[in-house]
């Protein structure tokens, strides 16, 4: 698969980075990709985070948002973590502490 080249940020419309900018934009269709776009149009704020990362049903999307953080593939702010609600086992919970970025553990 290939990589992007740029990092990506949260944006707001309007913005240059905006996908309703005159820029082109360079169309790459690999999962990776389309993960990158919706992560960062969504820009979730930690409060979604946390509840996603604490229920099944959004275990996997927030253990992916961090893998992408972690490894540096999209910039999304996520300034705390509130894992008080986290309703899964021992083992999901480990998977997942070591998925969050390091800027959050520090």
């Amino acid at each position: 698969m290939s990589q992007p080249d740029a990092k990506l940020q949260c944006s707001s419309p309007g913005e240059e980075n905006s996908p309703h900018s005159a820029a082109p934009l360079n169309v790459d269709t690999s999962a990776i990709s389309v993960f990158e776009v919706v992560f960062r149009h969504a820009c979730p704020a930690s409060e979604v985070t946390s509840e996603l990362a604490s229920k099944r049903q959004g275990f996997g999307l927030a253990w992916l948002l961090f893998d992408f953080i972690k490894k540096g593939r999209c910039r999304i702010p996520i300034p705390s973590l509130d894992l008080s609600g986290f309703s899964l086992s021992a083992g999901k919970l480990d998977l997942l502490l070591r998925s969050v970025p390091s800027a959050l553990v520090e």
